[in-house]
Parts: structure tokens; C-alpha cells; sequence
């Protein structure tokens, strides 16, 4: 009995073993420079209401002072009070990852329309409070879809590319592929964020911030990331596409 039954406790742990193996999410691809310079850090979203945005952390960074589109536009720092009541305020927030560091985003969406709607996100950090960073894009059809090509990403001068990435399929369904999105300028890639990681692991979410580019702009991606998923409802039922 002692023979038999050492083989058959190997076979169990190897067994177990490989089903946690497999049973592990995968990440998406990201460029070697981000791999070396960079942490990989989960998402933990707070709960989620419809007065405000969740608390949002990853790696040191944290959104605080957050406010939902009860708020009224004659509060906002950069937007501005809207005359003919076009607009309204959607969330605002602040990303911050230390205590002397700040990013601060206002989004505002236009009331014209019921769905497909614009929104404008306004960033600015304390480290450039003279850049402006604006990112355009839509929000999310009824059929969950958000559209990376309505986005755009400017401070007048420079531009930063939002591109989406896909992994490698964790089993035979394509639907098991880790799926994220990365931002770059001028071929240096700034960070990544993946949304979804396919598998039983799905609903995680990490996020990848070059920190040998300068501090400014990994606030900037920080406040990206975190309005893109303020915008997309945190991927809960939203999927990008190009």
C-alpha cells in the first residue's frame, strides 16, 4: 500500500499542478522597453455607483476627490461653465501617486445626443501646469463596443497613439485572448493597460507605466488610463475595438 500510494500523491500534485498552470491569466504583449522599465500592476476598482467614480489604484497611484455628473460644470477647473447647457460635467477626478504629485482630469460629455456621445477629457499635472492634455472619444455603443479610432490624444503639440493590443488565445476560443491597449509617441511606448485577461482570471486588470520616460508624463498615462476606463463603465460589459 505504501508503494502504490507515493506515485498516486505525485500524480494528484502534478495533475493539480498543471490545472493552476493553465488556470493562470496571460498577459498581452507589451515592447521590451516597457518590460524593463516598467512594474506590472493590478487594478482594484472600489464599488461602483452612478453618484461618482469608484477609487481607483494601481502601482502607487490612486484617483481621489472623484465626482459624477450630479456635479455642476460651475465647479470645474477646466472646462469651464457651459452657457448653453450643451454639455455636462461626466466625472472629475484626481490621480495621484505620491503626496507631492498630481494629475487632475475633468471629462464633460455632450447632452445633444442619447448615445454615441462625445467626451472630452481635460488632464494637466503639477509638474506642467501650463500643458493641457485633451483626450477625445466616444462613449460606449449599446452594443459594448468602444471605438479606438474616434480617439484622440493632443496637448496641441504632440499627440500620443492609443493602439490596441491583443495576446495569444489561452485555449482554442479566440475569446480566451488577453486583450489591452498601449499608448506611444514617436515609437517609445509610454504604458499599457490590459482590460481583459481571458481564461478563468478574466475580470483582472493591470497596468504597465514606463517610468524611465518623464514624471509628467507618466502622470498623463495614469489619468488616461484611468479615464478610459472611467469611460468604458471599468470593461465590465465594454470591449475596444479599432
Amino acid at each position: 500500500m505504501k508503494i502504490c500510494g507515493r506515485p498516486t500523491i505525485v500524480l494528484t500534485v502534478l495533475f493539480l499542478s498543471c490545472i493552476f498552470a493553465h488556470g493562470q491569466d496571460k498577459d498581452i504583449p507589451i515592447s521590451e522597453s516597457l518590460r524593463q522599465n516598467s512594474e506590472k500592476w493590478l487594478i482594484k476598482i472600489g464599488m461602483i455607483n452612478d453618484k461618482k467614480p469608484p477609487k481607483v489604484k494601481f502601482g502607487p497611484y490612486v484617483t481621489e476627490n472623484r465626482r459624477g455628473a450630479e456635479a455642476t460644470t460651475d465647479r470645474t477647473r477646466l472646462i469651464g461653465p457651459s452657457a448653453d447647457k450643451s454639455t455636462q460635467l461626466k466625472f472629475a477626478l484626481d490621480v495621484i501617486p505620491r503626496k507631492t504629485d498630481s494629475a487632475y482630469v475633468e471629462a464633460s460629455v455632450e447632452t445633444s445626443k442619447d448615445s454615441l456621445r462625445d467626451v472630452s477629457v481635460y488632464i494637466t499635472t503639477n509638474l506642467k501646469p501650463d500643458e493641457l492634455w485633451v483626450l477625445i472619444l466616444k462613449e460606449p455603443a449599446g452594443t459594448g463596443i468602444m471605438s479606438l479610432s474616434d480617439m484622440v490624444l493632443t496637448n496641441g503639440d504632440e499627440d500620443i497613439e492609443i493602439f490596441s493590443i491583443i495576446g495569444d488565445p489561452l485555449g482554442k476560443s479566440e475569446f480566451t485572448a488577453p486583450k489591452g491597449i498601449t499608448l506611444m509617441q514617436e515609437g517609445l511606448t509610454l504604458g499599457s493597460m490590459q482590460y481583459y485577461s481571458g481564461g478563468n482570471f478574466a475580470y483582472k486588470k493591470y497596468i504597465w507605466i514606463n517610468n524611465s520616460i518623464e514624471p509628467h508624463l507618466q502622470l498623463v498615462a495614469a489619468a488616461v488610463f484611468a479615464s478610459i476606463m472611467e469611460t468604458a463603465g471599468y470593461f465590465e460589459n465594454v470591449t475596444l475595438e479599432e
